[in-house]
């Protein structure tokens, strides 16, 4: 018989090879891009608050035609963009300090001091304070100084970033709401996706990924024994075929918040992201725009960078029905197992069965061959996919 390490090398193979199936299938049925399209494995729930939506967004898209999204092991977008723009090289200031001679350290003891509660900008502070501080003659040649400083394009980013809410390790807002997405949603179109294993393509290899292929390969969600893993092997290298349809299917494009918004919702969150001052440092891969400190530009930009995409663009699915027909033959024993590991959902929808209303139903014919069908109605939409843009598309 084959020991645990031989069925878990092949239940992985054979895990990998059909989410590329479900890769291409969804490519084809769903007419999404190849070039910039990215699976979200497993699916994710979207929730109810605009965070939820924009931690998503957040995430830096790995290498790879799928992603299963864990926000405590992902790598955020926005705390990298803070980490480079606070990392770039700001205009001279010497001038500005001979101006102000011995009051220069007086300033920089009143600024650490003005609560973040404070909406002036830094001019408009430092302004007040040297109309109350220094001496007359000194005003106008200070103010004007402190202009040409604060306002180039490097100094306008950190004082975004440093004013914006969620402060440098909390979540910055992005541009989209969940009330939008919900509007769009209203509108959306249906798509449909089959996919059978016994003649479905696995090379992904023209995608723009180049055929790798990350995340979790399982097919149950939840975690078993030994014979668990046998019956899920079995389910893996039969061939299954895979017919889904939801009822709405949408394209939410949405970004990092760069201007103040109307909405009634984002006008609470002020913007904190510079295209211009991202791309300058993408732009100069030199001591004349970055620090000598990390991040370096390799290590943002290189070919290991941690900056090398984003996502411009979520697919959210909505009104969902999915069947599922193997022809492997399950014991009596093995169907039960089959059972009562699929309550906590199986690939390519992980969904608990009492989770965002989502059903679940198995059938086996008399010889064991297993059809599931699980479905979640309108109102419980899930984050299906996303488009990835390299940096330099973006910027």
């Amino acid at each position: 018989m084959p020991n645990a390490t031989d069925t878990s090398s092949k239940l992985q193979e054979a895990m990998e090879n059909l989410t590329a199936q479900w890769y291409n299938a969804v490519v084809a049925g769903c007419q999404v891009d190849s070039n910039t399209f990215q699976l979200v494995q497993g699916s994710q729930p979207l929730g109810s608050t605009s965070e939820v939506l924009w931690n998503i967004a957040d995430a830096v898209p790995p290498l790879s035609v799928t992603n299963l999204f864990d926000p405590s092991q992902r790598n955020s977008f926005s705390i990298d963009y803070g980490a480079v723009i606070n990392n770039l090289v700001t205009p001279d200031i010497s001038n500005f300090q001979n101006i102000l001679g011995d009051y220069y350290s007086a300033w920089v003891t009143y600024l650490a001091q003005v609560p973040d509660t404070d909406e002036r900008s830094y001019y408009e502070i430092f302004k007040a304070w040297a109309g109350r501080h220094l001496p007359p003659g000194k005003v106008t040649a200070a103010c004007t100084a402190y202009q040409q400083l604060s306002q180039g394009t490097v100094p306008v980013a950190v004082e975004m970033w440093t004013r914006a809410d969620g402060g440098d390790d909390g979540l910055k807002a992005y541009n989209a709401t969940i009330a939008m997405l919900q509007n769009a949603l209203s509108a959306a179109s249906s798509k449909s996706v089959h996919m059978d294993s016994g003649s479905e393509s696995s090379d992904t290899s023209r995608s723009w990924a180049k055929g790798n292929i990350g995340g979790s390969f399982d097919f149950f969600s939840a975690s078993g024994s030994a014979d668990y893993s046998n019956v899920a092997t079995k389910l893996a290298t039969s061939k299954l075929v895979i017919d889904a349809s939801f009822e709405r299917f949408v394209t939410f494009p949405l970004g990092p918040l760069s201007s103040t918004s109307s909405d009634p919702i984002l006008s609470g969150y002020k913007p904190w992201y510079s295209s211009a001052a991202l791309n300058l440092a993408y732009q100069h891969n030199d001591n004349t725009v970055w620090n000598h400190n990390p991040p370096t530009w390799n290590d943002t930009f290189g070919p290991s960078g941690n900056m090398l995409r984003a996502i411009s663009a979520l697919f959210v699915v909505d009104g969902i029905t999915i069947t599922t027909t193997s022809d492997a033959l399950l014991t009596t024993t093995e169907q039960q197992q089959f059972k009562t590991a699929a309550k906590a959902g199986f690939w390519p929808f992980f969904k608990a069965s009492a989770s965002g209303g989502w059903s679940n139903d198995q059938k086996f014919s008399d010889q064991g061959a297993l059809t599931s069908t699980s479905s979640s109605p309108i109102g419980n939409p899930v984050i299906f996919g996303a488009t990835v843009t390299p940096i330099g598309d973006i910027l």
